[in-house]
């Protein structure tokens, strides 16, 4: 299945194409209901991508799954464009209090706009063949 979309999986470090992989993550019932659906699989997207990362997000360990929020107003914008619902900081803020609960993403507490994928999140490494960046270089 050929399908041109940003935040597919990629087959090859051909960036012009993208081939989908069957969606690989648990489906849990939910606890509470997200404010942003999907958040945390977006963002795990964008760190795949190098058009978004190190520009509006980056690995600081990728071994540990922890990253940066560089743009918040980045993220939004992309969300806005692709999903076509609104996003503001209080939703945000919302989504990631869940994610704490569900324990997919906890936020680093000494500093801001850091956070790690937590116990729960599946498939957030990047697999063999797909760029991804700490910081400004490649890992």
């Amino acid at each position: 299945l050929n399908v041109t979309n940003p935040f597919a999986r990629r087959q090859s470090n051909n960036y012009a194409e993208a081939t989908l992989i069957p969606n690989s993550f648990n489906s849990k019932p939910q606890i509470n209901k997200e404010p942003l659906p999907g958040l945390w699989i977006f963002l795990c997207s964008l760190l795949h991508n190098p058009s978004f990362n190190p520009n509006i997000l980056s690995w600081d360990s990728l071994e540990d799954g922890v990253f940066r929020i560089h743009s918040l107003q980045g993220i939004y914008s992309v969300w806005k464009s692709l999903k076509k619902t609104p996003i503001n900081y209080q939703l945000f803020t919302e989504t990631l209090k869940i994610y704490e609960k569900r324990k997919l993403l906890h936020s680093i507490s000494s500093i801001s706009t850091v956070y790690r994928f937590g116990v729960n999140c599946v498939d957030w490494k990047p697999h063999e063949g797909e760029i991804s960046w700490a910081g400004k270089r490649p890992v």
